[in-house]
């Protein structure tokens, strides 16, 4: 074999091992960084805590609140959603709320 040719198979061999080489590291540092934020996101979790009843009447409501009778006392349940459906017919409107 030629030692012009030689040099340039070995240098190719070279160059593709070096790319072999950056991809693994490129990897590794990838996986590395996804394990390292995934154990901060972990340790950054809190458990979920539910939302509490506040204690209201009925003449201190100045928006759509849905009111709760528990034992005497009325209570003010947050709202998850909200539906609305309204049908209009003429200049009659027809309204129905549902809050869950």
């Amino acid at each position: 074999m030629n030692t012009v040719s030689g040099f340039f198979v070995s240098r190719r061999k070279l160059l593709f091992v070096e790319l072999i080489a950056k991809v693994v590291l490129a990897f590794a540092i990838g996986l590395a960084t996804s394990i390292a934020l995934a154990g901060v996101v972990l340790l950054l979790a809190h458990d979920a805590q539910a939302a509490e009843l506040v204690p209201m009447k009925p003449k201190e409501v100045q928006q759509g609140t849905l009111l709760l009778k528990s034992e005497g006392a009325t209570l003010a349940v947050p709202a998850v959603a909200t539906d609305a459906e309204i049908r209009v017919s003429g200049i009659v409107a027809r309204a129905v709320v549902k809050q869950t």
